[in-house]
């Protein structure tokens, strides 16, 4: 229930109920509930994401040779900017969870297809993307990261992001930063309630559609690009500006 993990024990139509109890005060309105019961639970000995140097690592040249689902990734990554999950070949990550660890993704490659998972209460940046081409995240829920939700940095060309939702982050929803990113895509994507909502300091060409972004610092900014291309972006509820 939004940072904690808890285990249900029975449900109905209109009440869950679950064990421990809550240890921290929640908003009465809806909380995310994630799913953590899968397949397979990866983790690191110890609970604390400064000291803990584990992280599962992808070398494959081929795209359908590294291909998890359902997985559970706890306590893993290291402050060298390496993901819980690190991409350095292509592959894909689906259904998955990966929390309470220093980062939760990084990929460094091109080919990767992240779908439809639960990233949260990372230390430091939930999705990090550097130096990537080509990629596609999908339907993943983001949040109560210690730094951006989803960040694109040094020269992250030709990605796609597509119906994520990115809220409750410590920095800002997704940034896209640092060298020239060019040619991508966010659409469909619902990001709020983090410092700042969407920005682009560097790159040309990206194209930002249909994405709904509210009660964060700034809704849409854009530093040092050219040719950014807005459609239908909803955009309400921001403490500084709009765009």
């Amino acid at each position: 229930v939004d940072t904690e993990a808890v285990t249900i024990t029975s449900l109905n139509s209109s009440q869950i109920n679950f064990s421990p109890t809550l240890g921290l005060a929640h908003s009465s309105s809806t909380a995310i509930v994630g799913d953590l019961t899968h397949n397979v639970v990866v983790r690191s000995s110890g609970t604390n994401p400064s000291v803990n140097v584990t992280y599962l690592q992808t070398l494959t040249a081929n795209a359908t040779s590294f291909n998890v689902n359902y997985g559970e990734f706890d306590y893993l990554g290291d402050s060298y900017f390496e993901g819980g999950i690190a991409f350095s070949g292509p592959g894909s990550l689906s259904s998955s969870t990966v929390r309470g660890g220093w980062m939760g993704v990084s990929v460094t490659s091109s080919k990767v297809n992240l779908t439809s998972n639960l990233i949260f209460n990372n230390a430091n940046l939930g999705i990090f993307l550097s130096a990537a081409n080509n990629n596609t995240l999908t339907s993943n829920v983001v949040y109560a990261n210690g730094n951006d939700g989803i960040d694109l940095h040094n020269s992250c060309n030709n990605n796609r992001l597509i119906s994520n939702l990115v809220f409750n982050n410590s920095i800002s929803g997704i940034s896209v930063l640092n060298g020239s990113n060019n040619n991508n895509t966010l659409v469909g994507n619902m990001v709020y309630s983090n410092p700042g909502g969407i920005g682009i300091a560097a790159g040309a060409n990206n194209l930002i559609v249909s994405n709904t972004i509210d009660n964060s610092g700034t809704g849409i900014s854009l530093t040092n690009t050219s040719n950014t291309m807005m459609i239908a972006n909803i955009i309400y509820s921001n403490r500084t500006a709009g765009i």
